[in-house]
């Protein structure tokens, strides 16, 4: 009989050289095993920017204890750094394996757009804390702007309401809906909460709330209104906006747009100003419908009037419809505007001689009316209708200072300061020195920032004309778009009104004999009290006076630019139609260039070119036209030219 033995012997004896299973081990020490791994899943274009992104699934295939074919005690953990940890769940598969599902949602965005990268490390633990360690991987991140930046993008511009403004005058700025976009490419109309929009103005942030103009929500708009500001300066305003969305990820997420400027001006009392008066006369001499004329509508308007013997008189409307000059020597006409607040006036001196004296013409050419610091003009003229006489200039600066000139042309004037500029042209009589008359215009000069400039005015008057004939004047405001004209005639007809643009001809004729003063004023039409006026005199003969009959002018002016390297322009003069209204031969035809350069002509015909000024730049001329008859009988008319660079 074999003797028993432990049953751990009979145990060891009976599996010697069995199968798989055949040994059975008392302790495991081999790390787990695993196999494929799938994922992640979304697994390319995964906008870690994106508030909304989903979930991000890993499974991991094949998990076993390797010592024992088991899959107790087994855990998986993924570490995602500063994200933190996931605990996979499993699932059992048909061949007895575990299939480890990990998943996780990246909550922490990088800052400064930095998507994760490198690994992710994951450890598989097994029976006796045995372990193996495997890595993950990243999804492949999207292409994105906010991976670049999260700031708001900027597609349109803040509007200041109004742009410019007085002291104390409140004013909105607001930014379009439509103009303001996410970095995930939402516009702000889609989400209007979802942005945040301030304005910083002079030092003071303001915040704008949503507004919908008619209830229409695809164009609102975020405004933000100002109370006013106290000091006539220049002043800068940005808009500051926020994305919400992404400001617990990035809280200096803010976009700021260009410092936008504007001008808070000072409030200015409305200027009156004078119409239809010239400034010498004869004695018993009448003039028409002189008026007084101010900007603002609700003001009262009246006249004073001082005579040469002292003696006085007020008007109280704003039209005198006649008056006649019965003295000789210095009327003084005030015209008085009173409005709420102010009164204001503008004072011009009359000088009338007795009936007998021949009075020289006044008239300045080749100046216009408003002008940018560090312009320049050239060849600035003065025209008389008698030669015999002597010329002299005073320029009354924004400063106080004068400067005078002596001669028919001041060769170049350089305007230097902002402000108004005051020409006086005298003309003296060399026959009899103490008649003389004059004529004032009025210049503007701006800053370059200026964004309301006074309309340029540049007029071709007629010095004369004949009972019963038209007569044309020309008027060109060349930097300005449409404008609004009012023409004063000076006989009492009323007003001509036009809105034009460009070189714009009014007709008219005269019913009686006498001298009248033509103003012609060009309105801004967004603006009525940004305007300019310019007046002449023209006299009107009886054509059955026994007095010679001048011609009558017609003129005709056509510009190209001068061919080959666009140098200047070549401008023609076509008087060929001006005529004789008692049936005369017109037979000589001169033509003053600037006041320097004279041209004779026996067809009408001229033509002379003028220097390009060259970008931004505008120069005013004058020529001056004279026709005669085959008896000797003459006309003269000035002809404004206006040439603005390119």
């Amino acid at each position: 009989m074999r003797p028993l033995l432990p049953i751990g012997a009979l145990a060891l004896f009976a599996t010697a050289g069995c199968g798989k299973f055949s040994e059975v081990k008392e302790t495991c020490n081999e790390a787990p095993t695993s196999g494929f791994i799938d994922g992640p899943t979304p697994g390319y274009n995964y906008d870690y920017f994106d508030p909304d992104r989903p979930d991000v699934t890993w499974k991991i295939y094949g998990i076993i204890n390797s010592c024992d074919d088991t899959t107790e005690e087994i855990s998986v953990i993924a570490n995602f750094g500063p994200d933190g940890t996931e605990v996979a769940t499993f699932e059992e598969a048909e061949d007895g394996t575990l299939t480890a599902t990990i998943t996780h949602h990246f909550s922490d965005i990088p800052i400064g757009g930095n998507t994760p990268q490198g690994e992710i490390p994951v450890t598989i633990q097994g029976k006796n804390e045995t372990e193996k360690n495997i890595s993950l991987y990243y999804p492949y991140a999207a292409a994105s702007s906010c991976a670049s930046s999260m700031k708001p993008i900027i597609l349109g511009d803040a509007i200041l309401t109004p742009h410019d403004m007085t002291v104390g005058e409140s004013f909105t700025v607001c930014f379009p809906m439509d103009g303001l976009q996410a970095c995930d490419s939402t516009y702000a109309y889609e989400d209007p909460s979802r942005f945040s929009v301030q304005y910083y103005i002079a030092n003071e942030l303001y915040y704008a709330e949503a507004s919908y103009p008619d209830g229409d929500t695809a164009n609102g708009y975020y405004c933000a209104t100002h109370p006013g500001l106290d000091l006539a300066q220049n002043y800068n305003y940005t808009a500051i906006i926020a994305d919400l969305d992404y400001a617990e990820y990035e809280p200096d997420n803010k976009t700021e747009t260009y410092p936008e400027s504007f001008y808070v001006s000072a409030i200015e009392t409305p200027i009156v100003s004078v119409m239809g008066l010239g400034t010498t006369y004869n004695v018993t001499d009448t003039v028409e419908n002189i008026e007084a004329y101010c900007a603002d509508d609700e003001a009262v308007v009246g006249w004073e009037i001082r005579y040469p013997d002292g003696t006085a008189m007020s008007l109280g409307s704003a039209v005198i419809s006649s008056f006649t000059f019965d003295q000789e020597g210095t009327y003084i006409f005030t015209a008085v505007a009173t409005g709420e607040g102010y009164e204001t006036e503008e004072v011009q001196e009359v000088k009338v001689y007795a009936a007998d004296v021949d009075i020289p013409t006044a008239t300045i050419g080749n100046l216009g009316s408003a002008y940018y610091v560090g312009n320049t003009q050239p060849s600035i003229t003065g025209y008389s209708d008698q030669e015999d006489v002597t010329y002299s200039w005073a320029v009354t600066r924004p400063d106080g200072g004068i400067d005078e000139f002596s001669g028919q042309t001041i060769a170049e004037y350089y305007f230097d300061v902002e402000g108004d500029y005051d020409f006086q042209l005298t003309v003296t009589s060399n026959i009899n020195p103490e008649v003389h008359s004059h004529e004032v215009r009025s210049v503007g000069v701006y800053a370059t920032s200026s964004s309301s400039v006074t309309p340029t005015l540049s007029v071709a008057f007629p010095y004369s004309g004949y009972v019963g004939e038209d007569i044309t004047i020309s008027v060109i405001a060349p930097d300005h778009d449409t404008l609004n004209y009012l023409i004063n005639w000076g006989d009492g007809t009323g007003y001509t009104e036009m809105l034009s643009y460009g070189t714009t001809d009014f007709i008219h004729f005269y019913a009686t004999q006498a001298k009248y003063t033509v103003t012609v004023m060009a309105e801004d039409q967004t603006d009525s009290t940004n305007y300019t006026t310019m007046s002449q005199e023209i006299t009107i003969s009886d054509t059955t006076s026994s007095d010679p009959v001048a011609p009558q002018i017609v003129i005709e002016t056509t510009h190209n630019p001068v061919s080959g390297d666009g140098s200047g322009y070549n401008l023609e003069f076509n008087a060929t139609g001006s005529y004789s209204l008692i049936g005369n031969e017109i037979v000589d035809y001169e033509l003053i260039y600037d006041g320097v350069e004279t041209e004779s002509s026996s067809d009408g015909y001229f033509w002379h070119t003028y220097d390009n000024p060259g970008p931004g730049n505008n120069a005013y001329y004058t020529a001056y036209l004279t026709v005669t008859d085959e008896e000797g009988n003459a006309s003269g008319a000035a002809i404004s030219v206006s040439v603005w660079g390119d």
